[in-house]
């Protein structure tokens, strides 16, 4: 009987420990520095990062060494706007992220106005620099769209390029 209750609170402790713990999220990040033209960082610029498709905008700031972070963040297509008093204001669209992307975007402010702003349209394709890890987002409409034999998930592994 000395067993029972302990077995019990085992039990117990187990059931609560939040399932949260284990799941993995696909949110992404953006992070940089924004500098000047001559390289010196800017504290204080204002970096609006927005959701193009849901029309959600998640704002921060540099700090004192003009680094910024923007997590977390749905896969999408965003519009990336940083301004601050004495320089243009800098707009980049679009700027995809997938799943688990943290990228990573340094901004060069230039002098002006901020009535005035430089839009940068496109981007070389983001590589993930930190790691090698191959990853890329199955679209549902592949998966309708396909002859998948027997319904084999891991069929779906070979439409990401570089995956054998």
């Amino acid at each position: 009987m000395n067993g029972h209750p302990r077995t019990l609170l085992c039990l117990a402790a187990l059931l609560l420990i939040p399932a949260g713990l284990f799941a993995q999220t696909s949110a992404g990040s953006i992070s940089g520095l924004v500098t000047d033209t001559t390289g010196a960082v800017i504290p204080g610029v204002d970096v609006a990062v927005t959701d193009i498709d849901r029309n959600v905008t998640f704002d921060t700031s540099t700090n004192e060494a003009g680094f910024y972070l923007v997590a977390p963040l749905p896969p999408g297509d965003y519009r990336i706007t940083a301004q601050s008093e004495g320089f243009r204001r800098y707009i980049l669209e679009p700027f995809p992220i997938a799943t688990q992307q943290k990228a990573g975007l340094d901004i060069e402010l230039e002098l002006g106005e901020v009535t005035e702003s430089i839009t940068v349209e496109g981007t070389a394709q983001l590589i993930e620099a930190t790691n090698s890890t191959l990853s890329g987002v199955v679209e549902n409409r592949q998966i309708m769209d396909l002859p998948l034999n027997g319904r084999n998930v891991y069929s779906l592994a070979v439409l990401t390029p570089g995956v054998f």
